[in-house]
């Protein structure tokens, strides 16, 4: 782990102290990587040109969780593909990608 992500992980620890629950490093990274994991398929989803509209929300419903579950409701689905997805993956896509 580099400094910015040992620092980000001692602030989450330093948070969470008082709820009796502590990251380690191992676990920090992997919900780490799991969230990149989320925003990247997102990222894909949106950018598919060959599904419908209904079919992406669809796609982000069927995201699962770290632990393989669906962690999405139909409406939170709508939701990010609606607010989310379509203002702010418009950004990341003219900032990064272009």
């Amino acid at each position: 782990m580099n400094v910015n992500s040992k620092n980000i992980l001692k602030y989450i620890n330093k948070i969470n102290y008082k709820y009796n629950f502590i990251l380690n490093e191992s676990q920090f990274l992997s919900y780490i990587y799991h969230l990149n994991l989320l925003i990247f398929k997102l990222f894909k989803i949106y950018n598919n040109k060959k599904l419908s509209k209904q079919e992406k929300i669809n796609m982000i419903y069927n995201l699962k969780d770290i632990d393989g579950n669906i962690f999405l409701t139909e409406i939170q689905a709508i939701y990010i593909y609606i607010i989310i997805m379509q203002k702010k993956l418009v950004i990341f896509t003219k900032k990064f990608i272009n």
